[in-house]
């Protein structure tokens, strides 16, 4: 029995928590503002000013006749900055990709929670009817056994199968126990949880949906990799562009004279063979970032074709039990009882039929859940 304290909790409270406030989305959100941070604050990078002091011979006023004090700064070049700027807002971008991944994790495992929960639901509720089957029977059997109609053993064995049917209820009911238990660490809340339970229902997806594989979570974290990849082969090229440097500067002479100045210039990456080696090796790794977007594209592409594949299988499974089996199921058990209960059959033959009717109930709800666990796999792709 649930304590009345416990607070209760919907599949899309749960969701809003764990894309809010879960760790790995906090983690993602700092990532996001320190590159967005970069982006507007250091694309221009500017370079430690240069503060000198130099001393000269004259001939006049000898060893240390002259002294230059002055401060040069080089300035930073456009191209290096729109290519930080650049490099800058991809990360932004990959980061933002990297937060949706994340989210589209966390939704999956809340959503998995939440439909096993209706699951163990639902196998309670046929488990329940048979578990009231049995009771009848028990009830049938005991008068019998009073009037001398059965043996001591067909009363026991009626004991036993409810015994039976009782335990799996108990097992089911350690399952629930413990889904609630991890969705509550999972959303990082202390007090205890009773999530709503929804009915057991097939969940059906968009074959419009699935032209969006290079569009999904895990595309566009390798996509904005592969452009992350791009925009630091812009800043290695971007390393050989001159920058233009200036500076002023005061000249001292030893018999008190005083003389201004300034100085213009430019600096040239002249030991350019590093910085080609530098710039060849960041495009052969953009080029690598590109053919593992590609990859990772085409190796979803045959995981949909796979999970097509396994919900047709299902569906097949589950119409057979919509338009046979779950008619055959009721039957079974309701003639079965029936004719038990008319002294037409004995026990045996009545526990023969009720297990085949709660296989083949047994396994429509596992293929259902089969089939469930099988669509949100295939709406993590896209």
């Amino acid at each position: 029995m649930l304590l009345s304290a416990q607070r209760t909790i919907t599949e899309a409270e749960a969701l809003q928590i764990v894309r809010e406030r879960h760790p790995a989305v906090q983690a993602a959100d700092a990532s996001i503002r320190s590159a967005q941070t970069l982006q507007s604050g250091a694309s221009r990078t500017w370079e430690p000013a240069e503060i000198y002091h130099n001393i000269a011979a004259d001939p006049d006023l000898g060893m240390f006749g002259t002294s230059t004090f002055g401060v040069t700064q080089a300035f930073p070049s456009g191209r290096q900055t729109r290519a930080n700027r650049q490099l800058h807002m991809q990360q932004t971008a990959l980061h933002q990709a990297e937060r949706s991944l994340v989210q589209h994790q966390l939704t999956r495992e809340v959503r998995d929670i939440f439909q096993h929960l209706s699951y163990l639901d639902e196998k309670r509720k046929v488990l329940g009817a048979l578990d009231s089957l049995y009771q009848q029977t028990a009830r049938v059997a005991e008068s019998r056994y009073k009037n001398g109609e059965v043996a001591a053993d067909e009363r026991l064995s009626i004991r036993d199968q409810s015994t039976r049917i009782r335990l799996d209820l108990e097992t089911i009911s350690h399952e629930t126990a413990f889904d609630r238990e991890v969705l509550a660490q999972f959303l990082g809340e202390n007090e205890p949880l009773t999530p709503v339970i929804t009915p057991f229902t097939r969940r059906t997806f968009s074959l419009a949906d699935t032209a969006r594989i290079r569009q999904g979570a895990y595309a566009m974290v390798d996509a904005g990799k592969a452009a992350v990849s791009e925009a630091m082969t812009g800043v290695e090229k971007a390393r050989r562009a001159p920058l233009f440097m200036a500076g002023i500067n005061a000249q001292y002479l030893a018999n008190g004279a005083l003389y201004p100045g300034y100085t213009v210039g430019l600096r040239l990456p002249l030991a350019a063979q590093s910085l080609r080696a530098r710039s060849s090796a960041s495009m052969a790794t953009a080029e690598a970032a590109r053919f593992q977007a590609e990859a990772t594209v085409r190796s979803q592409q045959m995981e949909l074709a796979h999970l097509l594949h396994e919900v047709e299988k299902y569906e097949i499974l589950l119409e057979y039990y919509e338009k046979e089996g779950q008619q055959l199921a009721k039957e079974l058990r309701r003639s079965a009882f029936q004719r038990y209960n008319a002294g037409e059959s004995d026990f045996s033959e009545l526990v023969q039929s009720a297990d085949r009717a709660l296989r083949i109930e047994m396994e429509y709800l596992d293929n259902l859940h089969m089939l469930n666990r099988t669509v949100l796999e295939i709406e993590m792709l896209f």
